[in-house]
């Protein structure tokens, strides 16, 4: 896990700002709370759209770390993504990314990722879709057993704490 760092700030300028980091703060759900860094946004403070698509795979890549023990005898390589921009975000603002598996196929998965801003409002909502996937026979191949069970409790667990 990431070392918990959201009360360094660094400094441009006459302009000081929470440091770029990320911290797990819920395993089910999924939840990792990120801050924007400085080097993410225009000149005028507004992050940059490509980088929505970095917050997304580092909160699949916290999903996968929580759910995945030990190394999956396939690749995951991302076979769609989709984003919904819902409100701007600036260097400095936190927000939180949940991460819920929606669907689960033969050969691949959707995880939706939303994120909430620090004043609960929701800022973007996206999804991942990874594919299983053979690399020594270079195809896509369907879900292994270990990988498709954990994916549907955790499923069921999330579902199960939604309703307590």
């Amino acid at each position: 896990m990431s070392d918990n760092s959201l009360s360094s700030y660094q400094t441009f300028g006459n302009l000081t700002i929470p440091a770029a980091n990320e911290e797990l703060i819920s395993n089910v759900p999924v939840i990792v709370r990120k801050r924007v860094a400085f080097g993410d946004c225009d000149p005028a403070g507004i992050v940059y759209t490509p980088r929505f698509a970095d917050y997304l795979i580092v909160a699949q890549s916290w999903l996968r770390e929580v759910l995945f023990d030990q190394p999956l005898p396939v690749e995951l390589p991302m076979r769609g993504m989709t984003l919904d921009f819902r409100l701007m975000m600036r260097a400095g603002d936190r927000f939180d990314m949940r991460c819920d598996v929606t669907e689960i196929r033969r050969r691949m998965f959707t995880i939706k990722i939303v994120g909430v801003g620090g004043d609960g409002l929701v800022t973007f909502v996206g999804t991942l879709s990874p594919i299983a996937y053979d690399q020594k026979r270079r195809c896509s191949v369907d879900l292994p057993k270990c990988l498709r069970d954990r994916l549907y409790q955790y499923q069921e667990i999330c579902r199960a704490s939604e309703e307590a």
